[in-house]
């Protein structure tokens, strides 16, 4: 293989590893975006549970409706899940969640931001200035601190909707290779 064809091959080697982060980048912030929106409106689901059963004989409770016996069965039953769920929150560690998700959120989705500028600039220059692989070194080691903060048992499910969207958004055929 001649030096021009050994060229060509290391730059489409690049453009593989610049593309595949890219995507997967893209893949990310749509993973995390939509587990934090889960986990956020789980706790707010929670905390409204807790609210209205926290009520006792004011606001909520003092509704006419729980004063007929089917009504005081139903509060007994709205005021117990409501001290389960004070009790069983903590436990979940929601807040927890919402925030390490919050992190993979933003962090994934500056990065693709990142990615898809030097792969706009790779497609408008169809090369990789040295600038731009510079550039690719320094948010591959953030993806690599990201990486810390994966989700240990990611659903499969959610990830295969958010790869076929990812499919159809950036279709390899538009990518720039020489």
């Amino acid at each position: 293989m001649n030096e021009a064809a050994l060229g060509v091959e290391s730059i489409k080697t690049q453009l593989n590893y610049i593309y595949n982060s890219y995507r997967t980048a893209s893949l990310n912030k749509k993973y995390y975006g939509a587990r934090l929106v889960s986990y956020q409106r789980y706790n707010s689901a929670m905390e409204l549970a807790i609210a209205i059963g926290a009520t006792g004989s004011g606001g909520v409770a003092g509704l006419a409706i729980w004063g007929t016996i089917t009504g005081q069965y139903a509060w007994l039953w709205v005021s117990g899940i409501a001290t389960v769920l004070g009790v069983v929150k903590p436990i979940l560690q929601i807040g927890t969640k919402i925030e390490n998700y919050t992190k993979l959120y933003s962090g994934h989705g500056n990065i693709y931001l990142e990615l898809k500028s030097v792969v706009e600039d790779i497609d408008v220059s169809k090369s990789i200035p040295p600038k731009l692989a510079e550039q690719y070194v320094t948010i591959r080691k953030r993806i690599t601190d990201l990486a810390g903060l994966d989700d240990p048992k990611p659903d499969k499910k959610l990830i295969e909707k958010f790869q076929a969207d990812v499919n159809q958004e950036i279709l390899p055929e538009k990518l720039w290779v020489p």
